[in-house]
């Protein structure tokens, strides 16, 4: 559930179709509130998903936005994640790595311009 957070943010980051379409999915079935897919499209605020996301998935939103923004992530925000992840920094490694590995599947899928199934529509316009 808290890496498909991370998953996503990077997903919108690259604006990897296929990524969005795999992983949009992948999150509804891991408990993701529904309201909240097309709020995370769209790159909103942190504060706008509290109270539609539990307070652990904020906190890993916040996180890998502010990652995919800045290339880093400020020692309030990752003690914030830290604490909502129980203070487990191997969680912690874990997300790091994850996110990394899915900025490389998204860079993979759009160099070679993955499509997704005939029929599905693109989740990000195109120009």
């Amino acid at each position: 559930r808290l890496y498909e957070i991370s998953i996503l943010v990077v997903g919108v980051f690259w604006q990897a179709q296929f990524e969005w379409y795999a992983h949009e999915k992948l999150a509804r079935q891991a408990g993701i509130a529904e309201a909240a897919l097309p709020m995370i499209k769209r790159g909103c605020e942190p504060e706008e998903l509290i109270g539609v996301l539990q307070p652990d998935e904020v906190a890993v939103y916040k996180l890998s936005l502010e990652m995919v923004r800045t290339r880093r992530v400020s020692s309030e925000t990752y003690a914030e994640t830290a604490a909502a992840l129980g203070g487990d920094d191997r969680k912690m490694a874990d997300l790091c790595m994850s996110m990394g590995c899915y900025h490389a599947v998204s860079n993979v899928l759009n160099m070679f311009a993955v499509e997704l199934p005939e029929g599905e529509a693109l989740p990000f316009a195109e120009e």
